[in-house]
C-alpha cells in the first residue's frame, strides 16, 4: 500500500520518522508500507475519520483483527490496545483459536490460558483448520484433553458413575 506522508502524528506512529526518507511519485512523497493492505489502512484512518459520528465503523472481529495487524506493524500503541479492548468486548463471538492466533501474533499473553481451558474443556475436538491455526498448541491441547478425559474415566470407575455419552 502507498501512502501520502501528510498530517500523521509522530508521536503516534514513532516508525514513520524513520520510514518517511521516501520517495516521490508525481510530485507528492508516498511510502510503502509493507504488509499492510489498503482497506486495512481505511479501517485505522476510519477511526480517526469516521464517515458517521453515530455509527462508527469498525464493529466486527476481522474489522478489529486488521486494525490490531496495522496498528502492531507500524507502532500505533494506542490503537493496538483500542483494538485489543475491542475484540474483547465482543465476547464470546469470538473463538478462543482466533484469540490464541492473534495472541501469538501480537504477544498478546493474557489471551492464552482463558482460550486454551476453553478448548480442553470443548467437548468438540479441533479441526484440521483449528489445528493449523494453532500450530505447536494444538499438541498442548490434545494432551491435556486426553489427560482430563482419563482422570474422568478413573473417577466414573472408582465411584461407579455412569455419564451419557454426549
Amino acid at each position: 500500500m502507498w501512502l501520502y506522508s501528510y498530517s500523521y502524528a509522530p508521536r503516534e506512529i514513532p516508525r514513520f520518522a524513520s520510514v518517511f526518507s521516501s520517495v516521490y511519485i508525481g510530485g507528492s512523497r508516498v511510502v510503502k508500507l509493507q504488509g499492510i493492505e489498503t482497506h486495512q489502512f481505511d479501517l485505522v484512518l476510519s477511526l480517526f475519520y469516521p464517515k458517521d459520528l453515530l455509527h462508527q465503523e469498525p464493529k466486527s472481529f476481522n474489522d478489529w483483527s486488521d486494525i490490531l495487524h496495522v496498528a502492531h506493524t507500524i507502532d500505533m500503541y494506542q490503537i493496538g490496545a483500542l483494538a485489543i479492548s475491542k475484540i474483547n468486548d465482543l465476547g464470546s463471538t469470538v473463538s478462543p483459536v482466533d484469540k490464541i492466533d492473534l495472541a501469538n501474533k501480537y504477544g498478546i499473553k493474557e489471551w492464552l490460558e482463558p482460550s486454551y481451558m476453553a478448548l480442553v474443556g470443548r467437548l468438540d475436538d479441533l479441526t484440521l483448520e483449528e489445528d493449523k491455526k494453532i500450530g505447536r498448541g494444538a499438541q498442548l491441547i490434545h494432551s491435556c484433553r486426553d489427560a482430563v478425559r482419563g482422570q474422568l474415566q478413573m473417577l466414573i470407575e472408582e465411584n461407579n458413575v455412569y455419564l451419557p455419552a454426549p
